[in-house]
């Protein structure tokens, strides 16, 4: 429903949002009781960025063809987002899981991630930084561009590694390394699978 140029969606579900546009902006505000208490947010740009802030969710969708995504002080279950040109920010939340995927751009988590995450990018850096450690995990694979995964102590974790022509540093372990391998801290309890092509790889305690 269009009125003074403002999108107002009315949708029998209260608790799911679903939004598809192409070049025009979006704003829609929530009241607080809806937004703490929704089992999904869909969201899909052709061309646009994405800004969310403030929202409990079972499941959410980001998805932009050319436009940035951030997401900020919200808790989520499952978080998907993934764009063709445009940087991904998801910043200060409490995850369960993340899967982010930028063909043209980096990827910056700095939230609690507690099972497990799953980054790519084909032209851009990544970035996770955890206070929690992923109970599970995770995985990030860079063609053009460094990797960095910042976790807490731990009871131990087992790096798998592949880089072509970047050096990888764990300095858990205090180990600088080349080419391929697995690095192990401590009992090894967990995996990281961490590819590049021509880029860095850093595993570093917070």
């Amino acid at each position: 429903l269009m009125e003074d140029n403002t999108l107002k969606i009315k949708t029998p579900n209260r608790n799911s949002i679903k939004i598809a546009q192409t070049n025009d902006s979006v704003t829609i505000k929530l009241p607080s009781k809806i937004a703490k208490n929704l089992s999904m947010v869909d969201v899909d740009i052709v061309s646009g960025s994405i800004k969310i802030s403030e929202i409990t969710a079972t499941r959410t969708s980001f998805s932009t063809v050319s436009g940035s995504i951030n997401l900020s002080n919200s808790l989520v279950n499952e978080l998907n987002t993934s764009s063709v040109s445009g940087s991904h920010k998801i910043l200060d939340c409490n995850l369960q899981e993340v899967n982010s995927e930028s063909i043209s751009g980096s990827i910056q988590i700095d939230s609690d991630i507690a099972k497990t995450f799953d980054c790519s990018s084909v032209s851009g850096s990544i970035k996770v930084e955890t206070n929690t450690m992923p109970s599970l995990g995770g995985d990030c694979e860079a063609t053009s561009g460094s990797v960095k995964i910042y976790l807490p102590e731990n009871e131990g974790f087992v790096l798998n590694y592949d880089s072509i022509s970047g050096s990888i540093t764990n300095n858990f372990t205090g180990s600088k390394m080349k080419k391929s391998g697995e690095s192990t801290y401590k009992n090894g309890n967990m995996e990281f699978d961490v590819e590049t092509v021509s880029g860095s790889i850093l595993i570093e305690r917070i």
